[in-house]
């Protein structure tokens, strides 16, 4: 895909824009559906806020050893951690993957946060409900999901030597890439929309009332049904990644094999 391509002006190396270009539609997305100031936080986080974040919630909360809470905790850091070795493995060959990261680091953090409404919602409803251990429950299973995706990650990465050996593989990476954020911040999205249904968080002000006793009723939500489209796609990219690693594994094998025979011959 050509518009997936762009010159590097740092490197002096074509790396693929396609991960800075779901970045920017994200952040678009993300301030259009949560407002800006929930935006601007979720948007701008580093590995290290990430990782900072669980650890200051494991402190505040301390969880009992093997309780939800102490699951979703678990599953966050081992998420955040793939997610920064997946931007590593990427960032040779595509453009700006710390700050497309950093979208991700910042809508799981969302979902992690356990704060007071802030003074732009408090007006609304004095008993906004916020994400965090209150909800774990929820989150466990959000964060359950996010952990199967780090482990097929994590398998992929064990090959990194292979991973950008030709450019199909390279697409198929930061697609990959692109697809993780995407659900992660979609459900981050989903989550805090729902969590907050009674006064979202927009750029005009005021409440939008989705029906009396919404903050005391619970909401359930399907993983598979509301983003399996993406959670296809993902698994999809995968399968012909491992393919194309297998591939070419297999046919450079058997160039040296066949290398080795003439050699043999020759001697």
């Amino acid at each position: 895909m050509n518009h997936t391509i762009r010159h590097s002006q740092y490197s002096g190396n074509y790396k693929m824009s396609l991960v800075q270009e779901t970045a920017s539609t994200l952040k678009r997305k993300s301030m259009s559906e949560l407002g800006a100031g929930v935006s601007q936080s979720a948007t701008n986080v580093s590995f290290i806020n990430l990782i900072e974040a669980i650890r200051s919630e494991r402190l505040a909360t301390l969880p009992h050893k093997g309780s939800t809470w102490d699951k979703v905790l678990i599953r966050a850091q081992y998420f955040a951690e793939q997610l920064h070795a997946f931007e590593i493995a990427i960032q040779g060959f595509a453009l700006d993957s710390n700050a497309a990261s950093q979208i991700g680091y910042g809508h799981a953090r969302l979902l992690l946060e356990v704060s007071k409404p802030s003074s732009s919602q408090s007006h609304c409803s004095k008993n906004v409900v916020q994400l965090g251990h209150e909800n774990s429950p929820a989150l466990d299973k959000a964060f359950g999901f996010f952990y199967k995706c780090s482990l097929t990650v994590s398998s992929l990465l064990d090959r990194s030597e292979l991973l950008g050996v030709t450019s199909d593989t390279r697409e198929q990476l930061c697609m990959m890439y692109t697809d993780l954020l995407s659900l992660v911040t979609d459900v981050a999205i989903r989550f805090y929309k729902t969590v907050n249904g009674r006064c979202l968080v927009r750029f005009a002000s005021g409440c939008t009332n989705y029906g009396a006793g919404m903050m005391s009723s619970s909401v359930s939500l399907d993983m598979y049904e509301v983003f399996g489209d993406t959670i296809e796609t993902f698994r999809s990219r995968q399968v012909k990644l491992t393919e194309a690693i297998w591939s070419y594994q297999i046919e450079d094998e058997g160039l040296n094999v066949n290398e080795g025979m003439r050699s043999s011959i020759v001697d």
